[in-house]
This record gives structure tokens, C-alpha cells and sequence, in this order.
């Protein structure tokens, strides 16, 4: 078996590709903003990958609320790996 030569890894390259996490969480941040009926918030570390995604919402059970998790699902089955880190909690009246 002829072993292949390693090719240099190129830092600049590595460090301007974007994770999984990274995307999924941009994405979703992108979409929840445009629900209807909910209000977003991010904190946390400095990067968006780092972050907590806040999505308040009128109930716990209301369709708002479904949406909200329904797409947080779809950003993992799109971003296989991704850590999308999301509080939903029912708005304060």
C-alpha cells in the first residue's frame, strides 16, 4: 500500500471556513427574526457559534412557539453536527 504525502494544512483557509454550528446558527437567527409574534435576542460569547439564541413567544404552546422548534429541527438535519443553542420562553406581559 503506497502511503500518500501529507499536504500542508493551510491556516488562513481553516480559519475562514465557517462551522456547522456557525452557519446553522446565522441561518436560524436570520429566520426567527422574520416570525411573526416573537422577539429575538442573542448573548453569549463573542462569535455567533458561541452564542444563545432567546425567542420569546406569546405561550409555550402556541403555533409561534412550534415554529420556533420546528425550525431549530431543521437546521440540524440541514447543518448535520451543528449545536444550534436555543431558549424559547414565553414573553412577559
Amino acid at each position: 500500500m503506497k502511503l500518500e504525502e501529507a499536504k500542508p494544512v493551510n491556516r488562513q483557509e481553516l480559519a475562514q471556513k465557517p462551522s456547522a454550528t456557525e452557519l446553522a446558527m446565522r441561518e436560524f437567527l436570520e429566520r426567527v427574526s422574520e416570525l411573526e409574534g416573537v422577539i429575538v435576542s442573542h448573548h453569549g460569547g463573542q462569535s455567533i457559534a458561541e452564542q444563545t439564541i432567546v425567542v420569546e413567544v406569546p405561550s409555550i404552546m402556541s403555533p409561534e412557539a412550534r415554529s420556533v422548534v420546528h425550525l431549530q429541527g431543521e437546521m440540524y438535519r440541514k447543518y448535520p453536527g451543528a449545536n444550534v443553542r436555543v431558549n424559547v420562553d414565553e414573553a412577559k406581559r
